[in-house]
């Protein structure tokens, strides 16, 4: 995740045009991923998944994402319209950022501490990102114990579940939770219940607090 110190653009553009996707990843820092970590990567920062690194990835729509791979994993051929989405590889590059960050200064800079925000006996809330962070969205971690409540809400949220099992309650009607399970809450939808059957771990993501000026 974002390019090293003294990579400059000029390198990383080398790497590119070179079709060597090891040598893109050596202008990378590369860090160990750990459960329960989380990462606010911003607009422009280059990224990569490493293999046995199961993410959950909220972002903008997929179709503004730009590819720095011009060939699959299996070999295949990526067009470069597919690549840059029609606005040419020097545009392309121009929005990579190149900030000349410390390993130390990244990590500081895009990995997020976990913030305690609310704890129950049946459960608790963790904000994940919050406003400062980003004004674009906030991401929560819910952990069930037994039940939360969760009042109707001013605006809409999301829902996706990490672990454990149980069922997601809303007026007379009960929907089944387990690992990979998502939901769309939208605002004004009536007061719902999350109950856990065994230990649940819910992320709670939802779109700006206020006006985005």
């Amino acid at each position: 995740m974002g390019l090293r110190e003294h990579v400059t653009l000029a390198d990383f553009w080398r790497a590119f045009e070179s079709g060597d996707s090891g040598q893109l990843l050596s202008c990378m820092y590369a860090f160990e991923a750990s459960p329960g970590q989380t990462a606010l990567v911003e607009s422009g920062v280059p990224l990569a998944l490493g293999a046995g690194c199961f993410a959950l990835e909220i972002q903008e729509p997929s179709d503004l994402t730009l590819r720095l791979e011009r060939r699959t994993a299996s070999g295949s051929v990526v067009p470069d319209e597919i690549c840059h989405l029609g606005i040419g590889y020097a545009a392309m590059f121009s929005l990579i950022r190149c900030d000349h960050l410390s390993r130390e200064q990244l990590l500081q800079k895009y990995v997020m501490e976990p913030k305690p925000l609310y704890e129950w006996p049946n459960g608790r809330i963790i904000r994940l990102v919050d406003d400062a962070a980003c004004p674009y969205f906030q991401m929560d971690r819910v952990e069930v114990v037994s039940c939360l409540d969760f009042p109707a809400p001013a605006q809409f949220y999301g829902l996706f579940v990490l672990q454990g099992k149980g069922q997601l309650l809303c007026k007379d009607r009960h929907f089944p939770l387990f690992p990979g399970e998502q939901f769309f809450v939208p605002a004004d939808c009536p007061a719902i219940r999350l109950s856990a059957d065994e230990s649940l771990s819910v992320i709670r993501f939802s779109g700006p607090q206020a006006p985005v000026r």
